[in-house]
């Protein structure tokens, strides 16, 4: 009996075609990568260069979705926590102790 290829189930092109696609970043530079998708062009609105969580020292908040004037209009102004920070700070409670349980009577038969 002869014995099937175990590569007879295999595709003949088993390796993606790869299409190439122009990368540009917010501030205008590009880059040119190998991508599996035939979008010719991608461009970035946030990247490196101007997300807050990459760059901290520049205090810019940008608002392009809406979200933040959204939250300030539900929850009014909170860019200044100066009055929060002039309150005292509360001395936490000390707990009172348990008051004491009453003895439970034995159980015994129930008079009729």
């Amino acid at each position: 009996m002869p014995r099937v290829s175990s590569l007879a189930s295999v595709p003949k092109f088993a390796n993606p075609h790869f299409f190439l696609q122009k990368v540009v970043h917010s501030d205008g530079s590009s880059f040119t990568m190998r991508v599996t998708t035939p979008k010719a062009l991608l461009k970035l609105t946030k990247d490196t260069r101007n997300h807050i969580l990459w760059n901290p020292s520049t205090n810019a908040i940008d608002d392009r979705t809406g979200e933040l004037s959204k939250f300030a209009s539900r929850f009014g102004d909170l860019s200044s926590f100066d009055d929060l920070a002039a309150e005292p700070t509360a001395q936490p409670k000390k707990k009172a102790a348990p008051a004491p349980v009453a003895p439970v009577a034995a159980a015994g038969k129930k008079k009729k």
